[in-house]
């Protein structure tokens, strides 16, 4: 099997943040892959984090890291994309939050590249909704 990493650099965790932009440059953010050799490798190690709180959300396991603002989402075995892992954090940059995302993908490649058009098509309509609750000049 082929294994695909993948960047991105959406603005997810608005409900954590509302105050997050997407990020300009997710390269300065280490992809998943270049910390863990396999997806189930990096779901085992961050689930044992101490503080790390695991659910079960629409079958995708999701752990907060209650260490640093940081989001895993995990792909359930029905999905296409499987295994896959999807890592968002809240940094600073430049005096702005940001939300540097990135992902590590061992499924086939077109079926990779459709989850991350997924997020991104999410991440779009949710930056959208946080603009319209942001109260105007």
């Amino acid at each position: 099997m082929r294994k695909a990493v993948l960047t991105i650099a959406p603005a997810i965790l608005v409900a954590t943040c509302a105050c997050a932009q997407p990020a300009e440059s997710p390269a300065d953010l280490r992809a998943p892959a270049e910390e863990y050799p396999s997806v189930a490798a990096a779901l085992e190690a961050i689930r044992t984090k101490n503080g790390a709180k695991v659910t079960i959300q629409s079958g995708w396991t999701v752990v907060q890291d209650a260490a640093s603002p940081t989001v895993w989402s995990f792909t359930p075995p029905s999905h296409p994309a499987y295994p896959a892992a999807l890592r968002r954090s809240i940094v600073e940059q430049d005096g702005a939050f940001v939300v540097k995302s990135d992902a590590m993908c061992e499924a086939e490649k077109s079926a990779c590249d459709q989850l991350m058009a997924e997020v991104h098509e999410l991440d779009q309509r949710m930056i959208e909704a946080s603009r319209k609750k942001q109260p105007g000049p």
